[in-house]
């Protein structure tokens, strides 16, 4: 199963979200806070008005008492009649005379309910009590036997504290943003754009830009921070600078170890050698022997760049020492092999083809180890595979090969490719393939080796498009023109090629 990737969400963001979190937070607390403040203070408020209103109405209920309980309830209700019922809803006054209790009958509110509510709250020294499903704060006055108890609802006292709240929520609420505002800003400012150009360095430093300014920070640790990326940045790009400038030497001596200046009387030579890397694991030769012979090598190690080009400069010197000891290919791959055996590493192998060209006899002789593809193409519009004849080198030790003959005519072409060229793949995934590259080649019959070589080229590239070249691209082209007339003894000896040859499948065909 695949693990899902995090997200991660950028430090702005996080510190952004914590300072709006809390300030958020910080406000509704202090909304909350001071409204239950200002709930208290209207209450207190409220209650004393209740207390004062109760002690002014008592003289008028002492008074009118001489005449009797009536005279006290037109009193009462007088007094609640004159009450604003818009802006003191719920108001009631109630009056205890001697144990009777009056309560006024304006507004439709007395009710034995409350009257018993009322009478409670006189003996407990109440200041709220529940009526009729309503809070009411209440206000009490007593001289001597008579008690004077005046109520409002509680929920209007809460209104009108809520209504003076919002103008208060409003001005918190503004402070509040200026507060996250000015937090934002700063944060931005302090950390966040420092971090970016920070990060931006770092992305800089891996894409290879090493030269990109930092400009000082005010804080100590983002300065720190800044002078060791810089300093790292520094650090990398001497480091680069270095590998690049040995690894242009090692280019440049691969590229001087190409047979690019080899002159061959009556040979026609193109070469396209394209490491993926700034060095690569193909190799190329032609080295000349005895007698007109010529000894073409062309191997291809597995790998890519500086690894795959130790193997291809040990291939090179495995060749110059095999090919003073014998001329031929066969024994030669042989003893490649097994000093190649004795010190690669375990899992490096090298396809290689050994081609002796003998110019004198007109012949060619060769042993494949592996290595795809490589033809003959006749004038006459044949066309020879030279198929592999034993195993890669590197997979046995007591490897052998078979060596096969195949004589040279006059206008023949000789191609060799690695398969950085054949499996070269598109944008469709599909490859360039043997079979397109053995096209190219038969409809470039007709032009020059130098022309056919550029254009196989191209066609590769073309076929690449804008993806990246993966593996290494070479190509040896060789085109024989007129041979030199064969002396007596040349005849004699190309009589017993051609004896020999014929005992060879492709000397057969």
């Amino acid at each position: 199963m695949f693990k899902k990737s995090k997200s991660h969400r950028s430090i702005r963001y996080q510190l952004l979200s914590v300072t709006s979190v809390v300030t958020v937070a910080f406000v509704i607390a202090l909304i909350v806070i001071d409204y239950r403040r200002e709930v208290r203070h209207h209450f207190a408020e409220k209650q004393s008005d209740l207390y004062e209103e109760a002690k002014t109405v008592l003289p008028g209920v002492v008074h009118t008492r001489e005449h009797g309980n009536k005279s006290v309830q037109k009193f009462i209700d007088s007094i609640c009649n004159r009450m604003d019922v818009k802006h003191s809803p719920n108001h009631h006054i109630i009056v205890k005379i001697a144990g009777d209790m009056l309560q006024a009958n304006t507004h439709f509110r007395a009710s034995p309910e409350l009257l018993a509510k009322f009478d409670q709250a006189s003996q407990q020294t109440q200041f709220e009590i529940e009526a009729e499903g309503n809070d009411l704060l209440v206000g009490r006055y007593s001289e001597g036997d008579v008690t004077v108890i005046v109520s409002e609802d509680v929920a209007s006292l809460r209104s009108a504290v809520i209504g003076d709240e919002l103008f208060r929520v409003f001005g918190i609420v503004l402070m509040g943003i200026a507060a996250a505002t000015i937090v934002h800003l700063l944060l931005v400012r302090l950390v966040s754009r420092p971090l970016d150009a920070l990060v931006e360095k770092v992305k800089s430093v891996g894409q290879g830009i090493y030269d990109t300014p930092l400009a000082d920070f005010e804080s100590t640790e983002l300065h720190v921070l800044s002078t060791e990326i810089t300093a790292m940045s520094e650090a990398i790009a001497y480091s680069e600078n270095d590998r690049k400038s040995r690894l242009k030497k090692a280019r440049d001596i691969q590229q001087n170890l190409l047979p690019n200046d080899v002159k061959i009387p009556g040979v026609s030579i193109a070469i396209t050698y394209n490491p993926a890397e700034e060095v690569g694991g193909d190799y190329l030769d032609i080295l000349p022997q005895s007698n007109n012979r010529w000894l073409v090598c062309v191997a291809d190690a597995t790998g890519h760049g500086v690894p795959a080009a130790m193997s291809a400069a040990m291939l090179k010197t495995m060749l110059l020492q095999a090919s003073e000891r014998s001329d031929s290919p066969a024994e030669i791959l042989s003893e490649m092999n097994r000093v190649f055996m004795q010190v690669q590493i375990f899992g490096d192998f090298a396809s290689l083809i050994l081609i002796e060209i003998d110019l004198a006899a007109r012949t060619l002789s060769y042993a494949n180890a592996g290595h795809d593809p490589a033809w003959l193409m006749k004038a006459t519009g044949e066309v020879l595979e030279l198929e592999a004849t034993g195993t890669l080198l590197g997979i046995d030790e007591d490897a052998v090969w078979e060596e096969e003959f195949v004589d040279l005519t006059e206008g023949s072409r000789l191609a060799i490719s690695t398969d950085g060229i054949t499996e070269t793949f598109g944008a469709d995934d599909e490859m360039f393939s043997k079979e397109r590259l053995l096209s190219t080649l038969r409809e470039c019959r007709n032009r020059s080796l130098a022309q056919t070589n550029e254009n196989a080229r191209q066609l590769v590239d073309a076929h690449r498009a804008n993806g990246v070249q993966t593996d290494d691209v070479t190509l040896l082209l060789m085109e024989f023109g007129a041979f030199a007339p064969l002396e007596k003894n040349d005849s004699n000896e190309l009589d017993g090629f051609i004896s020999q040859a014929f005992q060879s499948p492709l000397g057969r065909r």
